[in-house]
């Protein structure tokens, strides 16, 4: 039987609030103790590192969840990705993955860009770099532009500006064969960006 001392400790685990927290990495929830709000925990399912924030207080003596590791020290360390689960066939992913091996089902953000618009523009508007915008390379794009305004410039120059446009119009067209051979490589890293 407890005396009346007891009533009033605060360390009392009859008197402790607890509160629900949630890891914003896979979603696990947790009940720590109030105090804990601010400090820095380790989720015990993922291992990532979040700050307990109140989603909601309610008094000892309810049911109770596992409690996360509060890490007391925050340290600010580069974080390693976590491995992941494929959302459509569960199979554990190594950190990075971008596309699932054994489902073959591209992840949430990682698909590449549709290669029929990009082969579309590099066709008609390839020599001014329309395609590259589309790919996300603001600057292979400008550098065409540029090199097509110095290619139409040049023409004003009379025959030695002709022999410097077609020089010019030539790099552009290489560079725009050397882009069709590797829309799928351009492509992708477009996706992942």
């Amino acid at each position: 039987m407890r005396d009346e001392r007891g009533k009033n400790d605060p360390n009392d685990p009859e008197r402790r609030t607890l509160m629900k927290t949630k890891c914003p990495h896979c979603g696990e929830e947790y009940e720590v103790e109030a105090d804990a709000l601010g400090q820095t925990a380790e989720c015990a399912t993922c291992g990532g590192e979040f700050q307990v924030r109140d989603a909601e207080a309610k008094p000892a003596g309810s049911p109770r969840k596992p409690s996360a590791k509060i890490v007391r020290a925050p340290a600010k360390k580069k974080r390693t990705p976590v491995a992941t689960r494929c959302p459509f066939c569960q199979t554990q992913l190594p950190p990075g993955a971008v596309k699932c091996a054994s489902c073959g089902e591209w992840l949430p953000g990682s698909k590449p860009k549709d290669p029929i618009p990009y082969i579309i523009l590099l066709l008609l508007f390839g020599q001014f770099g329309l395609h590259n915008f589309y790919a996300k390379q603001p600057v292979q794009g400008i550098a065409k532009i540029t090199i097509s305004l110095i290619a139409l410039l040049s023409l004003a120059m009379g025959k030695e500006g002709v022999v410097v446009a077609i020089v010019f119009i030539f790099v552009i067209a290489i560079w725009c064969i050397i882009d069709l051979c590797r829309y799928k490589e351009i492509l992708s890293a477009a996706g992942k960006s």
